[in-house]
């Protein structure tokens, strides 16, 4: 009983330099499995904080990035019964001439949120050494243990609400007025390509599970660069994981598939690490809801979409949450369940105050509480002239 699991285990972790280079969907960002790689100058990535320091990315010593199932370390391969070590190559971004870096997993995500120390390890031994290989801990917010708790944000942080997300909680929305997934899609794809664009950078932001970022990346979109974003790690962790099972599974289907590279980025939307005017698409689906600083994330997109950059969105008006008892009545918005839009109207005010002109902007509403959002950033010359 217990040598056949771990039989498989030795398999397992014995063919992991064969398939990391397939688990490893990164682009711009340096490869996994190689620490001497030279560091890369991103081309839309920067310090969040400064805004003009462009971000040079490289790979260092193998760490582990979490536990996950086998078919995420070796895709195709039968499941195991347990969880598995996750290794990968430190990432180290760095601004300012090294005066700033903030660290990652070429295995699960760039952190970008606050910068971190990148501590050397020479001259680690014994049992220091060894805490490289020992998976972190998963950062959860709980409100009983942390006062700072932010119930629209700190949410999700919760693995099991990670692990709940297409399992049921998702489909749910449908009750508010959500067209379902597939359909949703469609009308970002849509959106995204009318008037024969199309291509550039895609951002899923909020990407949550990856419903979108796997639809984006693997639909044949002709997008050049997918970056998948969340402020919460287990978050991303599952929208990983599932989109290196997809991919997988999709090229297996179709050797001629060549997915775009795809990049997994834990960020703050209302200070974004975007170079001002380099994003081409940003898709929101069922998200500005669940973001605190509103005003702040909107103001953020349209910085840094292109001029003609479009951004698409979906999310809920308050009386969903209020019908369904899940809206307190804080005038806090740190202390609110969710963001609490009451009209289409309210929603399209937002993204006027945030740089959108009126003509650029539509919000719909599909009853009794789906709110669609389709924007455009202005042309250059445009903006000028509605200064």
């Amino acid at each position: 009983f217990f040598m056949f699991p771990m039989k498989n285990a030795l398999i397992l972790l014995g063919g992991l330099s064969l398939a990391a280079g397939y688990t490893q969907p990164i682009g711009t960002i340096p490869s996994a499995w190689d620490p001497q790689a030279d560091p890369v100058i991103d081309p839309i990535l920067v310090d969040p904080n400064s805004k003009d320091s462009p971000l040079s990315i490289k790979t260092a010593g193998l760490v582990v990035s979490g536990l996950t199932s086998s078919s995420t370390v070796l895709p195709g391969t039968p499941l195991l019964p347990f969880l598995v070590p996750l290794p990968g190559n430190k990432l180290v971004a760095s601004a300012d001439g090294g005066k700033t870096t903030y660290l990652g997993s070429s295995t699960s995500y760039l952190d970008l949120v606050e910068p971190q120390e990148d501590k050397e390890d020479d001259g680690e031994a014994g049992v220091e050494a060894l805490k490289k290989l020992l998976p972190p801990l998963p950062k959860v917010s709980l409100p009983l243990f942390n006062k700072d708790y932010v119930p629209m944000q700190d949410l999700f942080t919760s693995p099991l609400v990670s692990y709940a997300y297409e399992r049921g909680w998702r489909q749910g929305f449908a009750a508010a007025g959500f067209p379902g997934v597939e359909k949703e899609y469609e009308m970002a794809r849509d959106f995204f390509k009318d008037e024969g664009e199309g291509g550039g950078t895609v951002v899923d932001m909020s990407c949550g599970s990856g419903l979108f970022t796997r639809r984006l990346a693997l639909g044949s979109n002709g997008y050049s660069r997918v970056v998948a974003c969340d402020y919460s790690e287990s978050m991303l962790t599952e929208a990983r994981s599932r989109y290196v099972a997809a991919s997988y599974s999709a090229c297996q289907k179709d050797s001629s598939l060549s997915p775009p590279p795809v990049d997994f980025i834990r960020l703050d939307v209302a200070n974004l690490p975007f170079r001002t005017g380099s994003i081409d698409r940003l898709n929101a689906a069922a998200a500005m809801h669940c973001w605190p600083a509103v005003d702040a994330g909107l103001a953020e997109i349209h910085r840094a979409l292109k001029p003609g950059g479009r951004f698409f969105a979906s999310t809920f008006l308050s009386r969903y949450f209020s019908a369904g008892g899940l809206l307190n009545s804080s005038k806090d918005v740190k202390k609110q369940s969710f963001q609490m839009f009451e009209s289409a109207d309210a929603v399209k005010d937002l993204l006027l105050a945030a740089g959108f002109k009126e003509e650029d902007v539509e919000v719909q509403l599909l009853e009794p509480a789906c709110i669609i959002v389709k924007a455009k950033k202005a042309l250059e010359g445009d903006e000028k002239e509605g200064e």
